[in-house]
């Protein structure tokens, strides 16, 4: 009886995968002509601008390379242009309690 039930999953399991299986490849058809690449100047000249963005213009690059050789700088220059009371726990805030 074992081995009729394995024979028949085998028979299944091939008749599956024979069905699922990929199909043989088809040759692509071969193009008629060649294709040609023809170069076609572009429409305007890309424009160079002199000027830096906006952005650029106000960005401190003097305080990033100060933090970049002191590091411990960053911590003095954030708590003195933080306003007081920042970091402050909001009012009636409870946290949940977790029982141990």
């Amino acid at each position: 009886m074992r081995k009729q039930i394995c024979s028949v999953a085998v028979t299944v399991t091939a008749f599956a995968s024979s069905l699922v299986g990929q199909s043989p490849a088809s040759p692509t058809p071969a193009p008629t002509a060649p294709v040609q690449v023809k170069r076609v100047p572009s429409q305007s000249p890309p424009k160079a601008s002199n000027q830096l963005p906006a952005v650029l213009q106000s960005y401190d690059f003097g305080d990033q390379l100060r933090v970049l050789q002191d590091p411990t700088a960053m911590d003095s220059q954030k708590s003195a242009s933080m306003p007081a009371g920042t970091n402050a726990v909001p009012k009636g805030y409870h946290p949940a309690r977790t029982s141990r």
